[in-house]
């Protein structure tokens, strides 16, 4: 008999102890390879290598261990053992080192055959044919374990007559080792005791025994005795013949061997009792199968169910508080080892309702895996930190070659709270996608914004290198659910209404930046690229909008910021690895560093969907016309003029800038800002719909001039333009703290791939300094249409006179126009002359270059500046709602 390891006994009993003062529950050690779970009643351990698992009873210490090398399950304190039998395929009971399934009496043990699939245990006839013994799983009969109530059904399906019951309801107690039987018959409970000289059934009701003797191979399954004679015998044997139902029974005598009256018995569904087919003056009696599954099968189910249920559905999160189920901290969660969760043996995980985070918490893919967030109910998912958070981070960490989709069922809004920040990190050269249904919403930004809000800051770590981008390699992908729309009758469908907009959002004090551990910019040796891709394929009129939120209090600096070039990060691990904590606490938003930080405008999920067969649907997808066009719409509602980098006011150093402190305190810039090493890229056939949701404003002078600007000098701004900004010329600072080795000699960049192209446009309105209505929707089909423009007209090849959706002059718009074309604004002196408003400010080096596109589409980009509607194909409309 093989012996347990004592190291296994004692590491199970620490477990309890553990148990005890610790939390309980289910937890995935990657490292050891292990799942383990607790809970009031047990522990158990599973080996996801082999398959090996070790179960511990907690009220009677009994220890059930199952031994994958060998097949066998071993009860630890009885010594009874199943062993599973490769030659027959079946799985044995026995208390004997050895047994021989092809004598008669082999059958005192228990023979099941499992079959995998089904998760069914059915009995086995044994036949004899061509010299060879076999066994075949009998269908007419099997135990099923129902996870969801715990029990375990008997199922039998037999001809009539006779008619037998078909589904008995059995539940089983570990603890005791208490089987009861549920229905037809309420109230019979069984022990089994496999090792009982007298049986090994014992019925807790009558209290006698039954045992299994032996099994012939024709006639049944078992034979049973039973320990209460009638008058004048020893026993009663009975006898059950599967294939038709039926149980008969013979009165047995010992001495001198004897057999009384064979009787016939069939079953009743009136009074759920067995009548006696041939003497109807026989009181009727009661049997029960009498052939359980052991604990064995109790535990394999249970575990198998566990088990099954992490790969199919994965680990959940989430409650209507976010504490219990709903919260996650580093230390104490049992899911995370070290406060990381390895998607490798599991591949799921769904997140519901509310989910709060303390500590560092990483979702570290090593195989493809997929995040749900939400659920079939409308309910939003809100993620943000613990009410007793010091800190919250959240880690995406993808391998190289693995891919991340986030189903973004619900509205989904990771939070700050009104203290702790909220930090998302996306790192690895692996693919995070977020899919992206019609008509949600992706919020990053303060659970309420304030003038002293804290808020969500997403950050890419530039952990690609040249080769990766070259071929296209993007580390986050926002994209919709699917191209086309789809059917609202299909399981599963959530893209069902394509004229619906998608917005992603980013709320006060909120940001998007990358960083970067390569410090000088120049050692293609260090990875140093990062990238962000917004996929923008649409079959419907529904568009995707990124949309930037303003500060609170204009011109506090509190906006939401996207920043496209790389900052410093250091990292402090062996070899200089960036360690989770670095990401929270060694960057340096003040200075430069990476190589090359790209942001897309792609539509790769349409070009794989339409293009099967690239010699074949190539040409097609070449010559898509300007309906199939497609664009990302930023709206930017930042009305702070931000500190730039470029050393406009002529600051001796970094320290005595204005933009250097102000990012080394907020740790962005606010607005929309391509900078140093940063590159906005397009697609073939694509274009960006850029809306400036603010007017030209009044720039602090020193802020732009140096020393002797001033007012006269120094024109009007507008902080929600489309801003290129890059570092300029410092000396060295008293504090080298705000110095760098930075020495990219990159700048910002903009490509245009084949026919792609830009729009900068303002819609604000000139009464209000900002948009007066994003979206318009229709009544009727509930279409959207952006409506975020300062009017309509029509290009006379001079000017495009702004004009009031009747055709008239307006002057409620931001831009008025004179008789002449000339853009004024009219105040206490009079009309003054504007060049327009800022939907584009270039204030640093800027390459804005067209390139071939997709299949060699030669280079055709273009820039537009219009002041009226861009439709969802980025074509110009005369008073159409776009």
């Amino acid at each position: 008999m093989r012996v347990i390891s004592p190291l296994k006994i004692l590491f199970f009993m620490c477990m309890y102890g553990c148990m005890l003062t610790g939390s309980t529950g289910l937890a995935i050690d990657n490292d050891a390879g292990t799942v383990s779970y607790s809970n009031a009643t047990s522990i158990w351990e599973y080996s996801i290598e082999n398959g090996a698992w070790t179960w511990l009873d907690i009220a009677t210490s009994n220890l059930w261990a199952f031994d994958a090398d060998s097949g066998i399950f071993q009860d630890y304190q009885t010594g009874e053992r199943w062993i599973y039998d490769d030659t027959y395929r079946v799985w044995v009971n026995t208390f004997e080192s050895s047994y021989d399934l092809t004598t008669s009496n082999a059958i005192v043990n228990q023979v099941w055959a499992l079959d995998d699939e089904t998760q069914r245990w059915h009995p086995v006839r044994r036949s004899f044919s061509g010299g060879h013994y076999s066994f075949v799983s009998l269908p007419v009969a099997y135990w099923q374990y129902l996870s969801d109530t715990d029990e375990w059904h008997f199922v039998r399906s037999v001809g009539a007559p006779p008619t037998v019951p078909v589904d008995e309801t059995w539940t089983f107690q570990p603890s005791t080792q208490i089987w009861s039987q549920n229905d037809p018959i309420t109230g019979s409970s069984w022990m089994y005791r496999s090792d009982n000289a007298n049986g090994q059934w014992k019925s807790l009701v009558t209290g006698e025994w039954w045992r299994f003797e032996r099994m012939t191979d024709t006639q049944s399954q078992w034979n049973i005795v039973g320990n209460v004679p009638p008058s004048g015998w020893d026993y009663v044997r009975w006898m059950q013949t599967l294939s038709i139902g039926v149980w008969t029974s013979r009165t047995v005598a010992i001495s001198p061997p004897a057999t009384g009256l064979l009787q016939l018995w069939h079953y009743s569904n009136d009074d759920y009792l067995w009548h006696n087919a041939s003497d109807l003056t026989i009181d009727p009696v009661e049997i029960v199968p009498l052939f359980l599954p052991t604990p064995f099968a109790q535990y394999k189910a249970v575990i198998d169910h566990a088990l099954a249920t992490l790969s199919d559905e994965g680990v959940r999160f989430g409650s209507d508080d976010g504490t219990g189920a709903g919260f996650i901290d580093e230390t104490q969660n049992s899911l995370f080892k070290g406060g990381v969760f390895v998607f490798d043996f599991v591949t799921k995980m769904i997140m519901t309702n509310t989910v709060t985070l303390s500590g560092d918490i990483e979702l570290l893919v090593e195989s493809d895996a997929v995040l749900t967030l939400g659920d079939d109910s409308s309910d939003d998912v809100v993620i943000k930190p613990s009410d007793d958070a010091t800190y919250a981070h959240l880690i995406f960490n993808v391998v190289s070659g693995k891919t991340l989709e986030i189903d973004v069922v619900n509205n989904v809004y990771f939070q700050a709270s009104a203290t702790v920040p909220l930090l998302i990190t996306f790192r690895g050269k692996g693919t995070t996608i977020f899919r992206l249904p019609s008509g949600v919403t992706l919020s990053f930004g303060p659970e309420s914004a304030d003038s002293s809000s804290v808020g969500v800051c997403v950050q890419v770590l530039m952990d690609l290198d040249i080769d990766d981008i070259s071929i296209g390699m993007q580390q986050v992908i926002f994209e919709p659910w699917s191209y086309a729309q789809e059917d609202s009758h299909d399981e599963g469908a959530r893209n069902t209404a394509t004229n619906k907009t998608t917005w992603i959002r980013f709320g006060t004090s909120s940001s998007l930046r990358f960083i970067s551990y390569n410090a000088t910019g120049t050692d293609d040796s260090i990875a140093g690229y990062g990238a962000l891709a917004f996929d923008v394929c649409h079959a419907g009129t529904g568009r995707t909008i990124l949309d930037l939120a303003p500060g609170v209090i204009p011109g506090l600096g509190y906006d939401a910021g996207i920043n496209i070039w790389g900052s410093l990060i250091v990292g402090t691990g062996e070899d200089s690895v960036v360690t989770t904590s670095d990401l929270r606490t060694k960057v340096y938003p003040h200075k430069r560093a990476g190589m090359l930080a790209v942001l897309s405008i792609t539509d790769d999920l349409a070009f794989s969907t339409l293009v099967e067969n690239i010699d074949d649907d190539a040409a097609g997808w070449v010559a898509r016309g300007p309906n199939d066009r497609r664009g990302l719409v930023i709206v930017n509602n930042n009305t702070t003029y931000p500190y730039l980098a470029s050393n406009l006011s002529n600051a001796s150093s970094l320290e005595t800038s204005d933009w250097a402190p102000s990012q080394k305190q907020k740790g962005y810039q606010p607005g929309f800002i391509l900078g140093d090493n940063g590159q906005l890229r397009v697609g073939h056939n694509l274009f960006l719909d850029y809306v400036a949701g603010a007017i030209n404003q009044a720039v602090d002078p020193l802020q732009l001039g140096g020393a002797d600007a001033t007012s006269a000098t120094v024109k009007l701004h507008n902080p929600s333009a489309f801003i290129v900004d890059q570092l300029g010329v410092y000396g060295a600072s008293v504090d080298a703290s705000y110095d760098m080795t930075y020495a990219g000699t990159s700048y910002g960049t903009m490509v245009l791939e084949g026919t792609a192209g830009c729009y900068f446009r303002c819609g604000a309105s000139w009464d209000s300094g900002v948009i007066d209505n994003v979206l318009d929707t229709d009544s009727d089909t509930g279409a959207e249409t952006l409506d975020a423009t300062i009017g309509v007209g029509v290009y006379d090849g001079t000017f495009c006179p702004v004009l009031d959706v009747n055709g008239v002059q307006s002057h409620a718009e931001s831009i008025w126009i004179d008789r002449a074309g000339n853009p004024f604004l009219m105040d206490d002196d009079g009309p003054r002359c504007l060049d327009g408003e800022h939907v584009l400010d270039i204030e640093g080096e800027f390459s804005i270059v067209s390139v071939i596109g997709r299949f060699g589409f030669p280079p055709n980009g273009y820039i537009t500046l219009p002041s009226i509607r861009i439709d969802y194909t980025g074509q110009e409309n005369n008073g159409v709602l776009s």
